[in-house]
């Protein structure tokens, strides 16, 4: 995918993981290993963002 302007790849990467993040909550509510997820914006020249999602659970009881 192609994007007029740095700032525009950003946030349609952060968009993006925003989803993915939702996607992958509602495929397995309450599971305590879920996979990180990272998407990289890149230039012709290399990488220039990178976002990521990196699920932790510590499951403690609520009171």
């Amino acid at each position: 995918m192609e994007l007029p302007s740095q700032a525009d790849a950003e946030a349609e990467a952060l968009d993006s993981l925003a989803q993915l993040a939702r996607d992958l909550a509602k495929e397995a509510p309450g599971q305590d290993h879920r996979p990180d997820v990272a998407i990289e914006v890149r230039t012709a020249s290399g990488p220039v963002f990178q976002a990521a999602l990196l699920f932790a659970a510590n499951r403690t009881t609520l009171q």
